[in-house]
């Protein structure tokens, strides 16, 4: 009986030293990861935390391993690659060339900074570099594929690539309810035939953020006949992009073609406007 009592207080008490020594295990592999950050090397730092996400079951230990991944990933190492970098963002709008110049002398610095490789891909899609920021996510990637920006980025690489299907496969993976998430979900949804589902999507979005002017543009995009109220969208494309300033762009940082379509919309109306006329 004596044994029996002594066997069961072993097994009662065994999931609480398993819990133990995976948190110490958990906690190793986090400061490990860390004396690597601090010796500036980023990818063996991020590969331990990889490693160790991979092999992980609880959802607790996942979660501040994931928490850790993403800070190692996304640190500056350098005060004169993060003055590189924010000299980067500030000529990004003005000077796309320029700015990719310092992104990369900042990478040089930073080894592997996902904060950098995000920046360089925004700048590629505007510039419809589709193989270049295709290139620059997968080694962002290779770092933190868990990072949300990197998967939503991914998916506006798809786009450019014209691969709707699989850009619309990956947004749905992980659906996120904001203007910039749901007009390039319903802009996928358009790509692939699904008209009618692109225009329910957008008209929500722009009820709740009429100022994003892509929705607009995707309504007007997305209309079928180019009747009065589509033309109205597109009016307001324009009258918003001829108001665009840095704050606007910084609100809706992720949609790297922020009114890159002006021009098509006003040679389109403008057409319109001159069939009416004979």
């Amino acid at each position: 009986m004596i044994r029996l009592m002594k066997l069961s207080r072993i097994l009662w008490l065994a999931p609480c030293f398993y819990s133990l020594v995976v948190h110490a295990d958990m906690t190793s592999v986090i400061q490990e990861a860390q004396k690597a950050a601090v010796a500036k090397n980023r990818k063996v730092a991020t590969n331990k935390l990889l490693n160790a996400i991979k092999s992980e079951h609880t959802p607790k230990n996942k979660a501040k391993l994931m928490e850790t991944l993403k800070s190692l990933a996304d640190v500056f190492f350098t005060d004169q690659g993060q003055r590189l970098f924010e000299t980067a963002q500030s000529m990004a709008y003005e000077s796309s060339d320029t700015a990719l110049a310092r992104f990369n002398e900042a990478l040089a610095m930073e080894d592997s900074n996902v904060v950098i490789l995000l920046a360089m891909a925004r700048v590629q899609l505007s510039k419809k570099d589709c193989a270049s920021a295709e290139t620059t996510l997968q080694t962002a990637g290779e770092i933190n594929p868990y990072d949300k920006t990197l998967r939503f980025l991914r998916a506006k690489s798809l786009l450019c690539q014209h691969k709707a299907t699989d850009a619309l496969a990956l947004l749905k993976m992980d659906p996120v309810d904001e203007p910039v998430a749901n007009v390039t979900m319903a802009s996928a949804l358009y790509e692939t035939g699904n008209e009618h589902e692109a225009m329910g999507l957008l008209q929500k979005t722009a009820s709740r953020d009429a100022s994003y002017p892509e929705s607009h543009y995707w309504l007007w995009k997305v209309a079928e006949d180019k009747t009065d109220a589509a033309e109205d969208q597109g009016q307001k494309y324009i009258a918003l992009c001829k108001n665009l300033n840095l704050r606007t762009r910084r609100k809706y940082i992720n949609e790297p073609c922020l009114c890159g379509q002006t021009q098509e919309v006003e040679d389109a109306i403008k057409a319109a406007q001159k069939n009416a006329d004979r």
